[in-house]
Formats: C-alpha cells, sequence, structure tokens
C-alpha cells in the first residue's frame, strides 16, 4: 500500500494540495477482487437413493441380515473427456466417507462399511454394516517417454482416490481390470485414457496426479455390489410393529 500511495504522488503530485496548518485527513483504496475458479479435469457423480432395502425380523430379535437383489452405485469419478491432463497442484481427487468406511480392511476390492440407521423421527435406531466394493486406475506418461499403468491402491494422503481405496497392495485384486470400474458405477472408466500402455495385471500402484512433468489419466468408482450381505442391529429389540429406517453416506471429493 505504501509504495502504491508513493507511485500515486509522485505521478500526480501537482494535484495535490499542500495545507498551511493541516491536520492531516484519510487516503481511500479501493480495487476489485475476481474470484479465478481453478480448472480440474475431473467429474463426479454418486448413485441415486434406494428405498427398497426391506427384511423381515423376528419379534424381540434384534438383528436381522439381508442380500440387496441388485448392486446399489454409490460413487464415479472420471476425467470429463478421453484427454489425459498434464498433473498439477489440486488435480489430485481424494475423498472422504466420513468414517463410515475401514480403508485398511480391504480385501479383493472390499472393505466394510458401517452407517448408523435412524427412525422416520432422526433417532438413532441401530447400525447397518455391509461392504462397498471400490477400485481405481491410473495412467502416466512422462515426458521422458517412460508411461505405464495400472489399478490403484492409497496409502498416502496425497495418493490419487486416497479415503476410498485400499491402503495395501494385497488389498487390491488386480485381474478384474478396468472394466469392473464400469460395472460398478456405469461409464465411471469411460474416459479413461491409458496412453498406449497395457494396465498392469501384476500388481497396483499408488500415484498422485501432480507432477507438471506427466501426463495422466484415471477413474475411480465404489458400489455395494449385487447380493452383498447386509446387517442391521437393532439397539432394541424388534416389536410387533413394522420399522421404518433410513441411513445416510456422505461422500466428500
Amino acid at each position: 500500500i505504501a509504495l502504491a500511495v508513493a507511485a500515486s504522488a509522485a505521478v500526480s503530485g501537482s494535484a495535490m494540495a499542500w495545507t498551511e496548518g493541516g491536520i492531516g485527513g484519510s487516503v481511500d483504496l479501493s480495487g476489485t477482487l475476481t474470484p479465478v475458479v481453478k480448472s480440474v479435469p475431473w467429474h463426479v457423480t454418486t448413485g441415486a437413493a434406494v428405498n427398497n432395502l426391506n427384511a423381515n425380523i423376528g419379534k424381540d430379535q434384534k438383528s436381522v441380515t439381508f442380500n440387496v437383489s441388485k448392486a446399489i452405485p454409490v460413487l464415479g469419478i472420471r476425467t470429463a473427456d478421453n484427454t489425459a491432463f498434464r498433473g498439477g497442484a489440486s488435480m489430485t481427487p481424494k475423498i472422504d466417507y466420513k468414517g463410515a468406511l475401514d480403508t485398511a480392511k480391504f480385501s479383493a476390492n472390499k472393505a466394510p462399511l458401517t452407517l448408523d440407521i435412524f427412525d422416520a423421527d432422526g433417532t438413532k435406531i441401530g447400525q447397518l454394516e455391509t461392504k462397498l466394493t471400490a477400485a481405481g486406475v491410473g495412467s502416466r506418461l512422462f515426458d521422458s517417454g517412460y508411461k505405464d499403468a495400472a489399478m490403484l491402491y492409497a496409502k498416502d494422503s496425497w495418493n490419487a482416490f486416497v479415503g476410498g481405496l485400499s491402503t495395501t497392495v494385497d488389498g487390491v485384486d488386480v485381474s478384474v481390470g478396468t472394466s469392473f470400474i464400469n460395472t460398478l458405477f456405469s461409464g465411471a472408466a469411460e474416459n479413461f485414457n491409458s496412453q498406449g500402455a497395457s494396465v498392469n495385471s501384476d500388481t497396483p500402484i499408488a500415484t498422485h496426479f501432480s507432477a507438471d512433468t506427466i501426463m495422466y489419466s484415471g477413474a475411480y468408482a465404489s458400489a455395494i455390489s449385487a447380493q452383498e450381505g447386509v446387517t442391521i442391529t437393532l439397539e432394541q429389540p424388534a416389536g410387533a410393529d413394522s420399522i421404518a429406517w433410513k441411513a445416510s453416506l456422505p461422500i466428500t471429493v
């Protein structure tokens, strides 16, 4: 600010009036702040609500287990188009299931998912336990010419899709391939570009999308698979009346 005022005085000093015995005044500053929206290559969508997860429970029982009749898509992340993008700051998606998904317990792309359930009045009445199936893929083309592509895991905070993938190599079944992502969430891998590399079928990798010397592409999807078991455990035994329940899985990317 001091430099700006000095510069103004140097340019237009002749226009300023010097007042004998002056007591000061004020210097007004103004301007316009224009928000800059950083362009990112990702499109994100969540699955539709499911309202027919019905089951029978015996009177005085507190727990019931049933299977979902068809897959329930949860989250899909893909690039806006089939064009690879150059890495940079804020380009690596991170996923937050708000503590509902235990990423340390992934096995064959599945991990425990636990949600609180509530009655129609919003009072907690128990918990729902099931497994979420998730998979991610990424490709890299270095400016040096080296390229690779692989299914992903995410062990560190800077890894792609961290919070939504296994934290260990052993939790990922790489044999499912890229097409598996589309089976979890339709179209999620539709724009994935392998950039001429074959997707590694031996081991997953942990990567990011932030290096400005690398071109990237990627995709992620999660779902509760068809015929996956769901267990609902009530805090109080069931009575004679039907119990309407609801649960919500908040997701931030």
